[in-house]
């Protein structure tokens, strides 16, 4: 992947919900930066989260798993909070509810021109560096994803037991 193809993905933590947008794909290669702000503001109770897919071209099963496991803890520690997806294409949402995710996150529907002239301002938004999720953050995120749906074992069983020799 060469520089130019890394997705980028930019934050507004100023505000309520936290907003992530993401353009290019969101995968392994470089959902660290995502896992660390999802830590980092549940550790500082921010628990209302909307991520914006409108510029995402495709995710993997492992920044899907960081997404479940996000939405995961914030429904133990912040029953208040909630995790909200919008703008997927047809493609992500697909794969969103093929894993069961729309049953602990919220999806929303598309919004409208003039509802996204309010998110497009850039005011506020920072980049995120691009890291890539080492080893044993795979097997969590995948092992999250099992935990958010029992029928994601046998999707995603050899994966779990490569990684399970990797890290040791």
């Amino acid at each position: 992947m060469t520089e130019d193809d890394r997705p980028i993905f930019t934050v507004d933590t100023s505000g309520e919900p936290v907003v992530l947008r993401i353009d290019g794909r969101a995968s392994y290669m470089t959902s660290a930066p995502v896992n660390h702000l999802f830590t980092h503001m549940l550790d500082r109770s921010r628990s209302n989260f909307l991520i914006d897919f409108r510029k995402c071209t495709g995710m993997d099963s492992t920044f899907l798993g960081i997404l479940a496991g996000a939405a995961m803890r914030i429904k133990r520690e912040y029953p208040e909070g909630g995790l909200q997806l919008c703008n997927l294409n047809t493609r992500n949402l697909e794969l969103v509810k093929n894993l069961g995710l729309h049953r602990i996150l919220t999806v929303l529907p598309t919004m409208g021109e003039d509802e996204q002239s309010d998110s497009e301002s850039e005011a506020g938004f920072k980049s995120l560096p691009n890291q890539s999720v080492e080893s044993q953050s795979m097997l969590a995120a995948h092992k999250n994803l099992i935990k958010a749906d029992g029928s994601n074992a046998s999707k995603f069983e050899d994966v779990i037991k490569f990684l399970e020799k990797e890290t040791e």
